[in-house]
Order: C-alpha cells, then sequence, then structure tokens
C-alpha cells in the first residue's frame, strides 16, 4: 500500500516540531504509520507555499518534495505586485506541479485583517492567468464562496484543466457541479472527515467517486482522530484513509491504490 500526501507545509511542520530538514520529517511520518498492523509505504508530498514566507523555504526542499506556489485569497493583501512576478518565476522549476492555493474565502473572521471580496477576486483572476500562461494544474481553496467560485471556473479555465480542490469543507451541490463541468478535477479530502462534527464531509465521500478524490493532510492543520490537538504531517493519512474506506464500505487498499492513481494523473508525478 502506497500514498501521496497531496496538500501540506512541511517547513510549517518542521518548525511546529522544532525539526530542521526532511529527514527528520521522514522520521516523524514513518515514527506514526510504524504502529499500523499494516504498514503503508509513504511516496511523497506535494509542499503548498501559499504565502510569501513560504516560498523561499519550500524552494529549498525540492530535492525532496513535489512544490506549489501562489497566494492564499486570506493573504493577497499583505503583498505587492512584485508578488505575481515571483510566482511566474517560481512555478517554472521542474518540481513546481501547480499553481495555489489560490481562490475564494468569503469567511468571517472577526479581528483579522484578511482581504477582501475585491482583493480576492483581483488576486484569484491574476494567479489564473499565470497558470494558463504556464500551463500549470491548479490547486484551489474554496469556502463559502460557491457563486463567485463557479462564475470565474466557468469564465477563466479551460474545462479540460487539472484541478485540485483541496480540504474540501463545501457543499455537495458546488463539489458535483466542479467533477461535472471539469472531468479532470479532483475533490481534496482532509483530517475533518474524521472529526466529531465531519458528518458533512462523510455525506460528501459517500457519493463522490473515489476516483476524484484526494487524500492530504492540509499539515500542520486539521490532525485527524485519534491525533486532535497535534501537528499535523504526512504519517496521519492512513487515518483519513480509513475513515473513507469505511464510509465508502471498501477495503482500505483500494482507497490506497485509487488515490495514489488520482495523485499522480493529479500532479503529473510517479
Amino acid at each position: 500500500m502506497e500514498y501521496y500526501d497531496t496538500h501540506c507545509n512541511v517547513p510549517c511542520i518542521l518548525e511546529k516540531y522544532k525539526k530542521t530538514n526532511y529527514e527528520d520529517y521522514l522520521k516523524i511520518v514513518e515514527e506514526t504509520y510504524c504502529k499500523l498492523d499494516k504498514k503503508p509505504t509513504f511516496k511523497g508530498c506535494v509542499c503548498v507555499a501559499s504565502d510569501k514566507e513560504s516560498h523561499q523555504p519550500t524552494k529549498e526542499l525540492e530535492e525532496h518534495v513535489y512544490s506549489v506556489y501562489g497566494i492564499h485569497p486570506l493573504y493577497c493583501n499583505s503583498v505587492d505586485e512584485s508578488i505575481y512576478e515571483e510566482i511566474s518565476l517560481l512555478i517554472q522549476s521542474k518540481k513546481c506541479v501547480a499553481l495555489g492555493e489560490t481562490g475564494l474565502d468569503y469567511h468571517d473572521f472577526p479581528g483579522m485583517n484578511y482581504a477582501n471580496k475585491d482583493q480576492q477576486l483581483i488576486a484569484f483572476k491574476k494567479q489564473l492567468s499565470i497558470a494558463k500562461r504556464f500551463n500549470k494544474p491548479l490547486v484551489l481553496h474554496v469556502r463559502e464562496a460557491d457563486e463567485d467560485t463557479k462564475q470565474i471556473m466557468k469564465e477563466l479555465i479551460d474545462p479540460m484543466t487539472f484541478v485540485d480542490v483541496h480540504c474540501y469543507t463545501g457543499t455537495i451541490e458546488l463539489a458535483k457541479w466542479i467533477i461535472q463541468e471539469f472531468p479532470n478535477a479532483f475533490i481534496g479530502i482532509a483530517g475533518v472527515v474524521t472529526f466529531k462534527n465531519g458528518q458533512s464531509i462523510r455525506d460528501l465521500v459517500k457519493v463522490i467517486p473515489l476516483e476524484r478524490i484526494l487524500v492530504e493532510t492540509d499539515g500542520p492543520f486539521m490532525a485527524p482522530v485519534p491525533f486532535r490537538g497535534k501537528p499535523c504531517h504526512s504519517g496521519m493519512i492512513p487515518w483519513i484513509i480509513k475513515e473513507i474506506a469505511r464510509v465508502k464500505e471498501v477495503n482500505e487498499e483500494v482507497v490506497y491504490k485509487q488515490t495514489t492513481q488520482n495523485a499522480q494523473k493529479m500532479f503529473s508525478i510517479e
């Protein structure tokens, strides 16, 4: 059994664990899943650098990880126009497999100085233009912004583009629309599928074909049960896969195999 973690921030996870290099990361990962009766093989991770501060640390890890560069919708008010030139250069790396995460997040965060809707829309469209210019897949962040997301996707994203709507917590209706309109789109399922209050995601997993699901940690966030409260990392993916298998009433091996193939297809990795 093999797997990829299709969305994490390795530099941030290392910082949380007070470690410094990728060898330390592998040790953390393996020490977690080595307790399982059936030990899987960690094939690698997609390291997503979606703020300016994480771009260079991720670049330095490219010998070991696949990379994704962009600006998160909530942070796009903290950068100037030069960031788009920086992203344009970074995504030309051989190890860069997509642009992201970009998108729209209209959730209300009282007291936080996050980007407003207009700023997010501008940044989203600019990054879509860059991805199109360099023919890169997309990693999207979508939260409480269904209608604007659908409109922009219809207008600005080619239907055959490879799209990962990561750490999906939205409506079943939007997810169904995305995979119907974009045949190369995938829905990213993270640790929230194991949460007590994650029933809506379990309901989603029931109806989305396994062929359209990616597994991810969104590390260091969203640690699955039984690791709640700990910094999340790639070694916790087996617990996400276990829950997907339970919900779909299939063997775990089936989920490992299909989601690995999905990751390889989405990001053109081996």
